[in-house]
């Protein structure tokens, strides 16, 4: 496993950003190489929260590959975490993903150009802060994965605070 966590104002991983404020955007250009098997799930990007106390969140959103395509699992206000179809058939090609929450809350996901998200999260009220990189869904030691990251851009408009 492997990950890049976006941090607002570096070292400080206690100040991040919130839902509803400003403008807070990733886009990445991704491929996963290769794994042990195409049956293996392989999570390439997450919103993640943090909480003021022990409890941390669910992550908002979870992107990630499965059999050759892409599908994002984003967590509900009352905590369910429905899935959604993204791009199909990316296989281990290169593709692109911009992931985006405005000043209203509203969550849009792109993958190679396309839309496949838009959804209001303002339920959403913990700090946040974007993670890329390569977790393997697989209790096998055997199991493995590579992901390359060619280009990876992050912007937020907003306060970041604790």
């Amino acid at each position: 496993r492997s990950e890049l966590r976006h941090m607002c104002n570096p070292p400080n991983t206690k100040d991040n950003w919130f839902v509803g404020s400003g403008v807070n955007e990733l886009w990445a250009k991704i491929r996963v190489d290769l794994n042990s098997s195409s049956l293996i799930k392989v999570i390439v990007f997450q919103i993640h929260g943090i909480s003021v106390d022990s409890n941390p969140p669910k992550p908002l959103v979870k992107l990630y590959w499965y059999k050759g395509s892409l599908f994002a699992i984003i967590t509900e206000a009352d905590g369910s975490e429905p899935t959604h179809s993204l791009a199909s058939n990316v296989n281990y090609n290169i593709f692109d993903i911009n992931v985006k929450v405005n000043e209203n809350g509203i969550l849009t996901i792109f993958a190679n150009n396309q839309e496949y998200v838009n959804k209001d999260v303002s339920y959403f009220k913990f700090g946040c802060y974007f993670k890329q990189g390569d977790y393997i869904q697989c209790n096998d030691p055997s199991c493995y994965a590579k992901t390359h990251t060619y280009c990876l851009t992050v912007s937020n408009s907003g306060d970041c605070k604790s």
